[in-house]
Parts: structure tokens; C-alpha cells; sequence
């Protein structure tokens, strides 16, 4: 019988043999594509990298690329680097993703497939104009025990449009012990709709994680995307989506920003970050007006639980127009929430429930200028919280400024021994503890950060 993986070899083999090339060991492990390059396309340059033994690193030069990529397996590859933004001789490069892999509203930009210890790296794209029925402008799965890492790229203006469809603009799977490294990259301005009324998922971007796979999310910008759902519909993860499906997935999610995402639905969660399941740590991360397009407004701007286990700690949440934080831990999970500051919800600031054998500990948090501040089950575990609202408490949340004010009960008022421990540096990057006792909330006392106000 004749197989899917047997058709992808023997159409590279065909396509291969069109460019009079052969899976031989390449003169070079660098590619040039471009108007001054080796190659036209990109995808001829995929083509005989995989193909070719040893590490490969494709240089992609300046200019638009009207391209649907396909890369399922390396062949006789070690690992692929796909940088763009090249001059004309390939000797320099910018870092103004002026590289711009465009879908022409016919398909996916890039899809994916690799397995055993392959690597493969992309960095220096603007990826545009994808026009999907699933799975976003990019689709990769990452399995065995293959890496991925995609890194100063910017994912805008793609649409995943059907009758069940999910991510915008990114879509993986991480299985084995697969890694993905996601860092520095600007998913923006995605749109997500499903027609049936059953759930949409994933405005910017959904990891699905099993087994032992991972992820390390640090340091992007994720901004302005969309889900869109028809009647009683539930929607979940407005920017991003992660769902674990394993004890042993672990994510980390580090100084990102979620701001401004939607979801439009009867049911939505996770308006700006949905986690469900597996390990995770959320630290240093801002959440700035992630709405909720339902009559209800009951969605939370992050949402964690119930069957996992993790820590939320030196996050800022603020300005949503329904909850801010909603967090549940099932039998034998664990939840640690240090020194968060939540503030301006239409609905709840903080909602916190705990099943069966579940714990949740909730320290050194402010909660303020909500309907109602905390919404905690009495069984939870909290100290050193500020829940009852205070116009001296910060110096302006009004306009946008979230820091301590200079007479602020929460100075020198926390617990220096919260379940889990402490942080070593607060949101601003400074060091956590920095009076006579660490201060409640995510920033230490004087920080002069963002002084923007958090603008955009």
C-alpha cells in the first residue's frame, strides 16, 4: 500500500530531479534565496537541504516570497536554519523581518513535520496572509525527540476560517520529548472563526502538548487577535491557547505581553492565555485589555485548571472588561499565586476554587477596583493579600500606572515565605525584595517602569 510518507518522498524525489538535483551531500551547508541567490524559492532550498547530510542554514534575502512551504521529515538532515532578511551578497542581515512569506490568502504559509532528534530554525520572517480552514498560517509538529525554535518573526493578518477551526496564526504539537522554543516574536492582528457552535480555540496561536513535550515562550508580543464563534459556542486562549495533556508537559511562559486579544462567543476563557493541564510556570508577564465579546462577560484574561500544576507569580493583569484571573486545581494539583496585581475587571478580579484533594496557595497579591475583588473558596489557602480597594494603594491605575504609590499600604507588607517561595526579581526586573519585607503586588516599591503607562 502506498503511503502518505511514501508520496511525500517520491513527489521531493520528483521535484528534485526537476531542479536537476539529487539527494547527494551538499557542496555547501549554506543556501542562498533571492533575486541574487542560488535559489528562487524557498521551498527549492528546503528541498535539497533536507535532502542533503549535515546542519543546513538557508538564507532567505530581502523581499516577499508568494509561497504555501511544505517540509515533512528530513531525509539525511541534521538540522535546517531558516533566517531571513539577507542582503543581496548574504554576507549581513537586518533584523526588520523584511523577509516576507506571504500566503496569498490560498493556504498555509509553512507546514511542518519532523521527528527523531531533528532541529529546525526560523528567524527574521514576516508571515502574512495565510487563509486557512484549521490550524493557522503554520502549522508543526514537533515528534520523538526533534526541537524547533522560532524566534524574532512576526505572525499578522492570518485567517482560519470553517466550520470547526482553531489558531490563527501558529498551530503545534509537541510529543515525546520534544522542545519548542517560541521567543521574541510579535503574533498579531489573527482571526479565528468556526461556524458550528461547538468551540473555537487558539486566536493567535494553540500548543497542544503530550507526554513529556515542553515549551518556552519568553519574551513575545501577542496582540489583537480574534476568536469568533456563533450562539452558545465555547471559546478558549483569545491570544493563546496551550492544552497539556500529560503530567510530564511542562511549559514556561516568561516577561510576554497578551494585549488587546478578543474572543467572541456564548462561553469564552482565557481571553489572553488559556492553560489546561501539565506544569507550568508564569512569571514576568503583562495582561492589558483582553475582552470578552459575550453578553456575559464572565471570561478571564487568564485562566489556569483544573487538572495541572503551577505557579503565576510577578504578573500584572489589568483593564478587561469582564474577569481578570480564574484559576481551579482538581485531586492532586497545586496552584501557587505570588505577588500578582490585578486591577479594573468589570466582573471578578480573582476567582479561585479548589476540587476534592486540590490546593491553591495565594500570596502577596493586590486585587482592586473589580465587582467583586476575590472571589476565593474558603478552603484556599492566602496571606499578605490586599482585596478591599484603595485610592492610595497604586499611583494611578486610572491612566495606567500600576505601581506602588509613595504611601502605599502594600510597601514592606508581604510575606517573605509564600508557599514556593519567592521570585528573585519583581515585573520590572529588579530585585523582588528591596525594603524590610517584600512588597505585595508585582512590582517593588520606585520602579520607574513604563513610563508609557502602558500605552499602545
Amino acid at each position: 500500500m502506498t503511503t502518505t510518507r511514501t508520496l511525500v518522498l517520491l513527489t521531493r524525489i520528483v521535484l528534485l530531479g526537476a531542479l536537476g538535483l539529487t539527494a547527494q551531500p551538499a557542496r555547501s551547508d549554506v543556501f542562498t534565496v533571492g533575486v541574487d541567490g542560488e535559489f528562487s524559492l524557498v521551498q527549492q532550498a528546503l528541498d535539497l537541504a533536507a535532502a542533503s547530510p549535515g546542519k543546513h542554514e538557508i538564507r532567505v534575502q530581502a523581499g516577499t516570497y508568494f509561497e504555501n512551504l511544505e517540509l515533512f521529515e528530513f531525509d539525511s538532515a541534521e538540522s535546517i536554519d531558516l533566517s531571513g532578511g539577507w542582503n543581496s551578497t548574504f554576507d549581513a542581515f537586518t533584523n526588520n523581518r523584511d523577509s516576507i512569506l506571504d500566503g496569498s490568502s490560498s493556504g498555509q504559509v509553512l507546514r511542518i513535520a519532523i521527528s527523531g532528534s531533528d532541529i529546525f530554525e526560523m528567524r527574521g520572517f514576516l508571515v502574512q496572509n495565510a487563509l486557512t480552514d484549521d490550524r493557522g498560517a503554520m502549522e508543526v509538529d514537533l515528534l520523538e525527540n526533534s526541537q524547533a525554535f522560532f524566534s524574532n518573526n512576526t505572525i499578522e493578518n492570518n485567517v482560519a476560517e470553517s466550520e470547526r477551526s482553531v489558531a490563527g496564526g501558529l498551530w503545534v504539537t509537541v510529543e515525546g520529548t520534544s522542545r519548542l522554543v517560541f521567543s521574541e516574536n510579535i503574533v498579531r492582528n489573527n482571526t479565528v472563526t468556526s461556524t458550528n457552535p461547538i468551540d473555537v480555540r487558539g486566536g493567535g496561536m494553540e500548543v497542544r502538548l503530550s507526554e513529556q513535550g515542553s515549551i518556552e515562550m519568553n519574551d513575545n508580543l501577542i496582540e489583537g487577535n480574534v476568536l469568533n464563534c456563533p450562539g452558545e459556542c465555547f471559546g478558549a486562549g483569545g491570544g493563546v491557547g496551550l492544552l497539556m495533556f500529560d503530567d510530564d508537559s511542562s511549559a514556561s511562559i516568561i516577561n510576554n505581553h497578551f494585549i488587546n486579544n478578543q474572543i467572541n462567543a456564548g462561553d469564552t476563557s482565557g481571553l489572553g492565555l488559556s492553560i489546561q493541564g501539565g506544569n507550568w510556570i508564569v512569571h514576568r508577564n503583562i495582561f492589558i485589555g483582553n475582552t470578552d465579546g459575550s453578553e456575559t462577560r464572565r471570561g478571564e484574561q487568564l485562566s489556569a485548571g483544573p487538572d495541572t500544576t503551577g505557579r503565576i507569580s510577578d504578573t500584572l493583569i489589568a483593564n478587561g472588561n469582564a474577569r481578570g484571573v480564574s484559576i481551579g486545581a482538581g485531586s492532586g494539583g497545586r496552584l501557587d499565586v505570588i505577588n500578582l496585581t490585578i486591577v479594573n475587571h468589570f466582573d471578578r478580579g480573582i476567582d479561585a476554587s479548589v476540587i476534592d484533594t486540590g490546593e491553591i496557595n495565594i500570596f502577596n497579591t493586590i486585587s482592586i477596583n473589580a465587582g467583586i475583588n476575590a472571589d476565593i473558596d474558603a478552603s484556599i489557602n492566602t496571606g499578605n493579600n490586599i482585596f478591599a480597594d484603595d485610592p492610595n494603594l497604586l499611583i494611578n491605575p486610572a491612566e495606567g500606572n500600576f505601581q506602588l504609590a509613595e504611601s502605599s499600604a502594600a510597601i514592606d507588607a508581604g510575606d517573605n515565605n509564600p508557599p514556593g517561595g519567592l521570585s528573585l526579581t519583581d515585573l520590572s526586573g529588579r530585585q523582588r525584595v528591596s525594603g524590610a519585607a517584600v512588597d505585595i503586588g508585582a512590582f517593588e516599591n520606585n520602579d520607574p517602569i513604563f513610563s508609557d503607562n502602558f500605552q499602545e
